[in-house]
């Protein structure tokens, strides 16, 4: 065969080559959009909500949030931050039809500040000159599947709130935000007092609680703990009125654990099989005046919540219940 004849050949095999190569029968490749990046938050389901590590106080740092679904909640119950740090949050309204925010509140004022927020439905449902709001730190509200990111400085070292104020989402969409003293995330210099061995056993912990008059709360916020310690807590209601008990839950269940227990009214509110309830530490349903002391082992560390299961109690008698190694 000829030079010529021969380089000819040779180029229509490869002609032929390649279509086989990139042709076939299969359909043509399509762009698939990439997902939107899942935020590393805890889920409110399963076990305590444990803090993760705290950064150090002169590190920035970076959280993301995200609503769950169509569901009115967060995909976590708690964020930290060290007091005084830059934080940024990114915040993702997965949803495909609901509108929500993100709102950092005072501890226990959630449901004050998206009441006072139905006045302002043009203004993200946020009274602008709410004081109850941390250092004016919020989200825009946010359309189905949008997504904001916010910088702030930390506050001072303490327990927080994080809420959505659209109208009804309070109640089971917030969460704590807890911010850790400055010195949280250094090491400590080295003193001459002999350390505390961390194996020693925790010793018997006495707490007394009690509901605030006529009202539907605690007088508590927050009760602490030992893991493994015996505890031993009083429970007075000084009502003259109202019936209220105190559960100890899993961190985020307190609104699950109250609708479960409406079908139980003859069982103190409460269904007697409830996973939710940790280690069946609770009261009974105590009448107006009535007082009880209950004892039960600390849960493994973590942040966990107390709450009255009496119908309609639950939005605002609340706290945690925070258990330290």
């Amino acid at each position: 065969m000829k030079q010529g004849s021969l380089l000819a050949f040779s180029a229509f095999s490869l002609l032929l080559f390649l279509a086989a190569a990139c042709g076939g029968d299969g359909p043509a490749p399509t762009a698939t959009r990439a997902p939107t990046s899942t935020p590393t938050s805890v889920p409110l389901t399963g076990g305590p909500t444990t803090p993760p590590s705290s950064p150090g106080c002169d590190d920035a740092t970076t959280l993301e949030v995200s609503s769950v679904g169509e569901e009115q909640k967060f995909d976590t119950g708690e964020m930290s931050a060290c007091e005084g740090t830059q934080v940024t949050v990114k915040y993702i309204n997965s949803s495909t039809t609901l509108q929500h925010n993100w709102v950092l509140v005072n501890k226990g004022a959630k449901d004050d500040v998206a009441l006072r927020g139905t006045l302002f439905a043009t203004a993200n449902w946020i009274d602008p000159s709410d004081t109850d709001i941390v250092n004016s730190t919020h989200t825009a509200l946010l359309e189905p599947g949008e997504a904001e990111e916010i910088s702030f400085t930390a506050p001072s070292a303490g327990t927080y709130q994080f809420v959505c104020t659209f109208p009804g989402h309070s109640a089971t969409m917030f969460g704590d935000f807890v911010v850790t003293p400055s010195g949280a995330g250094t090491s400590a210099a080295p003193t001459t007092a002999a350390a505390t061995p961390t194996s020693a056993p925790a010793g018997p912990i006495t707490l007394e609680i009690s509901s605030v008059g006529e009202e539907q709360r605690f007088d508590k916020d927050t009760l602490t703990a030992t893991q493994g310690a015996q505890v031993t807590l009083k429970f007075d209601n000084v009502s003259t009125t109202l019936q209220h008990n105190w559960i100890l839950v899993k961190a985020g269940a307190k609104d699950d654990v109250a609708t479960r227990g409406t079908l139980f009214p003859t069982g103190d509110w409460i269904d007697p099989n409830d996973a939710d309830i940790i280690d069946a530490a609770h009261t009974k349903l105590l009448a107006s005046g009535g007082v009880e002391e209950i004892s039960f082992t600390a849960p493994p560390a973590g942040t966990y919540q107390f709450v009255c299961t009496f119908p309609g109690h639950n939005a605002t008698m609340f706290g945690d219940f925070v258990v330290s190694n």
